[in-house]
């Protein structure tokens, strides 16, 4: 992951993102909003929200604002490899998909296909086995369970 720099550009975008976010929050929560009038909402119609610009700067802050998981500075406990680590949660194990929404890549025009996906279990399971732990999808008799939350777009659509 990088980290963005904090530019009055990149303040100015994050801002905008947020007031963007809070008016389509209180356009859904709105009863009489059930739809866009113009001229109010000219602007937002007229934006290509897909364009790649767009998409080049989602990318960059989904990949400075995540960290799956990091044991930097012995931070957790994940110190002694005879533990047992339990890798659980509705997204942990579940397959990324090409075609459709999933838990890790968006939904409908934001779904970004990836031929190299991996889920967070097998990716835990993957280095922790490397390391000497064993990892198991079983909480029982774990020493350490993590819990990969989250929902797909048809579990939580528009529920915020």
């Amino acid at each position: 992951p990088t980290v963005l720099e904090a530019t009055d550009r990149a303040k100015e975008a994050m801002t905008r993102g947020v007031e963007m976010l809070a008016s389509a929050l209180a356009h859904m929560n709105s009863a009489e909003m059930a739809e866009c009038t113009l001229p109010d909402c000219a602007g937002e119609l007229a934006v290509d929200a897909c364009s790649p610009a767009h998409s080049a700067v989602a990318r960059a802050a989904a990949a400075s604002a995540l960290v799956l998981l990091k044991n930097a500075k012995n931070l957790l406990p994940l110190d002694d490899p005879s533990q047992v680590l339990a890798v659980s949660g509705p997204a942990a194990s579940a397959a990324g998909s090409q075609t459709s929404e999933d838990y890790y890549s968006g939904v409908n025009e934001g779904h970004i296909p990836r031929a190299d996906f991996i889920t967070p279990l097998d990716a835990i399971r993957a280095k922790g086995t490397s390391l000497g732990f064993k990892v198991t999808s079983n909480i029982k008799g774990a020493d350490i369970c993590i819990v990969i939350g989250g929902a797909a777009n048809h579990e939580e659509h528009w529920n915020l």
